[in-house]
């Protein structure tokens, strides 16, 4: 069961991002799965239900995948480029949340986004919190390099998927962080 429960939360991911929230329907869903419309029911109640489990899904994923990428990290130094890395690849490897994130101005999705927004800042800065008390620094200064480490991030995103002129280099940033990564 959980395996399939997988396979739809993919394919509904795929579908999503590729369509949209408005444009994709469960019938599509359920025949790219090859299944019939009232077997998804059996998983979900309803489309918005499906939506929102798609995208706890692949902010799981995107957690899981950061603590992985950090986790091969031995050198204080190599942090900023492999974090700023990951970061910079964000809409990309997760189109669900590019989709999202382009259609915020929409009045009714305007408060879903931005309480999505906040779950995926508060899960990353946990993560880095964990990545960071893992290197064995003292709580206090982890939380601070933490919401610094996802403030500058941030960016670092924004530069890079809006085009943005004036903002800071990942260059920069990473220098910045140094300065503040003493273990």
């Amino acid at each position: 069961m959980k395996e399939q429960l997988q396979r739809i939360l993919k394919t509904a991911s795929k579908r999503f991002s590729k369509y949209g929230y408005k444009k994709t329907s469960i019938e599509e869903i359920a025949g790219d799965l090859r299944m019939v419309k009232s077997s998804l029911y059996h998983y979900f109640r309803s489309k918005n239900e499906l939506y929102f489990e798609t995208i706890n899904y692949e902010i799981n994923n995107y957690i899981d995948r950061l603590k992985s990428e950090l986790s091969s990290v031995e050198k204080k130094e190599e942090f900023p480029s492999k974090y700023f890395g990951i970061k910079n690849k964000f809409f990309e490897e997760y189109p669900l949340f590019k989709e999202l994130f382009d259609d915020w101005k929409e009045e009714e999705l305007k408060l879903i986004v931005n309480k999505l927004a906040k779950k995926i800042a508060q899960k990353e800065i946990e993560a880095l919190e964990e990545y960071f008390e893992n290197c064995k620094m003292e709580k206090r200064k982890s939380k601070k390099l933490a919401a610094l480490s996802y403030s500058l991030s941030l960016w670092i995103l924004i530069s890079s998927n809006y085009n943005l002129t004036g903002v800071l280099e990942e260059a920069i940033l990473t220098e910045i962080l140094n300065e503040h990564l003493i273990y």
